[in-house]
Parts: structure tokens; C-alpha cells; sequence
């Protein structure tokens, strides 16, 4: 915010600091604390005066958060014109260069407005003068500029947004994307659905019958769709197992919990991918496709359209990242003493990425590529435990998952059994006909109590 004049308060009345102006749009301001009070006769006498000059009746309108007094101001609507600016628009109604110059030091105000771009300027009946200008430059928030004598002050006022809960259920088909398109749900959803079970549930093995019901919230700004919100509550059906997720803020951190209060997350991630498909599983003796022989495969080959993101499975350190004639582009992490990860065949290797490097889980390291020695686009992810290469697709890392805080227990417990009664009512709609399918009842969607640990 720009303000180059402060007003001081006093007993209600303001008081205009204006002493000593340095230049145009400097003022010195001076401080009301040990102001002399007025008397009550004075204060009666004040108080009278300005119920004599006050009209008995006045008519206003909101703009924005402002309200505007009819009978004092004219209210004008334009759009911005071919060419135009906001710096023009503010010289049709008489705003100095000077003025303008300042505005523009304010590194908040968005000073480029599209072409139609519509604004109001609030001008005074009496001399002519502007008061306010309002314009829009995004849809979630407004810009109000305010002129006073020699003060210009420029505010960015954020928007209220509506949230709007939803409860819908889709199966998922062949496609998680496709599943949001039936229900008329944002696609973004998936996203966050996969980064919620990307630690429970491989998703390049998604089944026919697998389902889902979720509670989240839409976001809206003056009636119109911006954005989802928050992913509430998710029931999963995998595979026959249902796993669920609930959001959940502990007064320190917000994260999501499995029904039996542990935390979600995990050591690693089930796959460095979000969708693809396996093209070749670790094997001891697989037929080469460059090599035309037979020879161990150790590792997981995914096939992927090249330039595809390929993140860390977890946390760790590179300690290598670099060409090999056989590799091509490659990054080796390792996670602890006990855990390392290969990735291989990049396009290119992330900005950043580099020997010695700290990566966080999730973090993109490659791109999906053919570089090395492979017949097409795909990432071949290898992992080490304690030294020998072993299958990644069956990673049984025993970890003590992290619960909700003992002090916080009753309070999960308590926004499940609300959660979990509406899953039940969730009808399940299906790509074919957008109609709504039977799905056998689970015992969990009733059950209030805490459910075993979910495995992996």
C-alpha cells in the first residue's frame, strides 16, 4: 500500500497531519498522543453541528467494501479502450502525472489491465474531482485506489471466496482422469488423489470395480467456479480393500490420516510415476530388445511418453547424476544406509540436480527419455538394499507409522464418525451411462470404531 499522508484520530474527530510538506507527496505527520481533550460542552456542541449538517436521509451503494454516499458522489462504469492503460484511464478524469508516478512505484498494484477490462471511478458532485477508481485485474481480488488532496493510496483487497462442499463418487474405469469428467469434477482432483494414496496404492495397477467417494470443497468467487479446495474425506475401493483418508489439522500440522489415525505418508513412494504402465518387471532372465539376448533384468521398466516427470521416491542424497553409455542419462539416490534408488534412460536430468545434492520426496529429478541403451521412451527404476538389487514393486519397508496426537485423539475420532455416514450415501456413477451403480455395502463405512493399520 501506498499512503503518503497519515491521518491521526482523536476522540473521533480526524485531524489532518499536514505540517512542513516537504514536496507534493511527502508530508510530515505529527503525534496525537497527549492532545488536549475537549470538554463535554464542547463535545455536545460538536456533536450537534454535525447532526445539523447531516441530510436526513442518504442513499448508498456498495462497491466492493466501499459504500458510496449518492447525494456526494457520481458513479461512473467504463471499459478500458483499444490501446489504453490504466495511466490513461486515470487522465480522463484528471489525475496528474505525479500521482500516476507514484502509483506506479507500487509494486503490488497490477497496472496491466486487458483490453474490455472494466473499472468505476467514484467522482465528487461538487469538485469534480475523483475519489476513488476500482478495477479488476484478477478474478480473486480487486484493486481500490483512494485520492485525497496530496495522498494517493493504493490497496490489492482479496475476494471472498465461497466454498461449496461436494460428495460424489465415480468408479474408476480406465482412466482416474476420465472418472471426474462423469461426475463434472475438476480433473486437477486427481492429482491430489494420487499424491493422498500415491504412498498406499500403485496406481499403474489400478482394477475394474475399483471406486471411489470423496468430500471436498469447490471454490467460488461472485457465483463463478475458480478452483478446488480442500479433498475432506476419501473412501478408495482397490482391489476389494477399501483404504480412506481424512484431513485432518492437529493445531501444528494438517495432514491426512488413515481411519485407524496413522499419518499417510510414508518412507516411499509406491512408484516414481504417477500414470503409466509397466512394460518389463524384474525378472532373472528376460530377452534383451537392443541386445536380442537373454540376461537378468533387475529392475522396473515403465513406459511413458518422453518428457514425462519422474520424482524421488523418498528423501535422500545424490550420488550420482550423469551420462552412461548404457544408463544414459541417470540419477542414483541414496536414502540411508540401507536404501539407494537408480533412475535411468533420461531425456534430461532436472534443473539442479546434481552429485551431493539434497532431493525431498516427490521432488522431479528426470525427465522420461531413450537415451542409453533403450528401444523407446521409459524409465527403468532400479533399487538397492543393503547392496544387492531387488524388486521394487515388492518393497517391505517396516516402519512405525506416525498416529494423530494423544491429545487430539477424541477429536479425529469425533470428525470420522461424521465423515464416515456419508460415504454411505455417495452414489457411485459409472462412465457408460452416467447412472448410478449398486456397490456392495462395507462394514467400515458404519463401523465408528478404529480401523487396523491399512497395509501397504
Amino acid at each position: 500500500m501506498i499512503a503518503t499522508k497519515i491521518k491521526t484520530i482523536s476522540l473521533g474527530l480526524t485531524i489532518a497531519a499536514a505540517i512542513g510538506a516537504a514536496s507534493f507527496f511527502w508530508i510530515k505527520t505529527v503525534d496525537a498522543v497527549g492532545a488536549k481533550p475537549q470538554t463535554n460542552q464542547k463535545l455536545a456542541a460538536n456533536e450537534k453541528k454535525i447532526q445539523k449538517n447531516t441530510p436526513k436521509s442518504q442513499t448508498f451503494k456498495t462497491i466492493f467494501d466501499t459504500q458510496i454516499v449518492l447525494e456526494t458522489y457520481k458513479i461512473e462504469e467504463n471499459q478500458l479502450e483499444h490501446r489504453d492503460n490504466l495511466g490513461n484511464a486515470l487522465k480522463k478524469y484528471h489525475v496528474d502525472s505525479t500521482a500516476i508516478a507514484t502509483l506506479y512505484l507500487d509494486s503490488k498494484l497490477n497496472k496491466q489491465l486487458a483490453k474490455g477490462s472494466y473499472y468505476t471511478a467514484v467522482v465528487n458532485r461538487s469538485t469534480d474531482k475523483l475519489q476513488y477508481f476500482f478495477y479488476q485485474s484478477e478474478s480473486t481480488h480487486y484493486h481500490k485506489i483512494k485520492f485525497e488532496k496530496d495522498t494517493v493510496v493504493s490497496q490489492k483487497i482479496n475476494k471472498t471466496i465461497e466454498l461449496r462442499e461436494r460428495q460424489v463418487g465415480a468408479m474408476v474405469g480406465s482412466s482416474l482422469y476420465q472418472s471426474l469428467d462423469v461426475i463434472e469434477a475438476d480433473r486437477k482432483i486427481a492429482d491430489k488423489f494420487i499424491a493422498i494414496f500415491s504412498y498406499t496404492v500403485d496406481f499403474f495397477h489400478l482394477r475394474k470395480g475399483d471406486f471411489y467417494r470423496i468430500i471436498f470443497d469447490e471454490k467460488y468467487i461472485d457465483g463463478r467456479y475458480i478452483g478446488f479446495g480442500n479433498i475432506r474425506a476419501v473412501q478408495f475401493n482397490h482391489k476389494g480393500q477399501d483404504f480412506f483418508a481424512f484431513l485432518f489439522d492437529d493445531g501444528e500440522t494438517t495432514e491426512y490420516y488413515n481411519a485407524g489415525g496413522e499419518i499417510m505418508k510414508k518412507t516411499f513412494l509406491k512408484a516414481p510415476l504417477d500414470f503409466s504402465r509397466i512394460s518389463s518387471k524384474y525378472t532373472l532372465k528376460r530377452f534383451h530388445p537392443v541386445q536380442k539376448i537373454f540376461k537378468p533384468h533387475l529392475g522396473t521398466d515403465y513406459a511413458a511418453p518422453a518428457g514425462t516427470p519422474v520424482k524421488a521416491v523418498a528423501d535422500g542424497k545424490i550420488i550420482a547424476a550423469e551420462f552412461g553409455i548404457y544408463n544414459g542419462n541417470y540419477v542414483k539416490i541414496e536414502h540411508n544406509k540401507k536404501h539407494t534408488t537408480q533412475y535411468l534412460h533420461f531425456s534430461r536430468i532436472a534443473k539442479g540436480i546434481k552429485r551431493n545434492t539434497t532431493v525431498k520426496q516427490g521432488q522431479t529429478i528426470g525427465y522420461v527419455g531413450s537415451t542409453g541403451l533403450a528401444s523407446g521412451p521409459h524409465l527403468c527404476f532400479r533399487f538397492w538394499e543393503n547392496g544387492k538389487q531387488i524388486d521394487g514393486q515388492k518393497i517391505t519397508v517396516v516402519e512405525k507409522l506416525p498416529l494423530v496426537r494423544r491429545d487430539k485423539k477424541i477429536e479425529f475420532y469425533n470428525l470420522t464418525n461424521q465423515l464416515m455416514p456419508l460415504f454411505a450415501n455417495i452414489v457411485i456413477q459409472q462412465k457408460d451411462d452416467h447412472k448410478p451403480i449398486e456397490t456392495q455395502k462395507n462394514t467400515a463405512l458404519t463401523n465408528t470404531k478404529p480401523t487396523p493399520r491399512q497395509g501397504r
